[in-house]
């Protein structure tokens, strides 16, 4: 049965790798003109959501989405400034997760790391990268 371009549907967020709940976490769905984007200036800002996590409750969705590609960014707002803070080489100082869980050896994934396509009630997860912890050097 061919589906309705009128349909919508629902996205599932499944949180993982979160160390704590304390703090709420700002996740970004944003809708791309193709999966070939590169530039997260030229995404579409869907909705914006800011959600204080539980051990138990560890989904948050989205719905009322047409068909399209899509790619999900999020941040632990760990100092609670709205924002997501970064060093002077950008990068980020607070756990980030975007959607295909990329590498983000060079910092921020472009979106054409992170799409997806919605074309039914779907279902992604996001794992949580942490900030690495400076070490101290020792002086022999």
């Amino acid at each position: 049965m061919a589906q309705s371009t009128q349909d919508t549907f629902k996205l599932t967020v499944l949180i993982k790798k979160l160390k704590t709940t304390e703090t709420p976490i700002k996740i970004e769905l944003l809708q791309l003109l193709n999966d070939e984007n590169n530039d997260w200036e030229l995404t579409n800002l869907v909705q914006t959501k800011l959600v204080y996590l539980s051990e138990k409750k560890l989904t948050v969705e989205f719905d009322q989405l047409k068909h399209g590609y899509y790619a999900v960014r999020a941040f632990q707002d760990k100092n609670l400034n709205n924002k997501l803070d970064k060093s002077a080489l950008l990068i980020p100082k607070e756990p980030v997760a975007f959607s295909q869980n990329p590498s983000l050896f060079k910092g921020e994934p472009t979106p054409d790391k992170a799409v997806f396509i919605i074309e039914a009630d779907t279902l992604i997860s996001l794992s949580f990268k942490h900030p690495k912890k400076k070490k101290l050097k020792k002086h022999r």
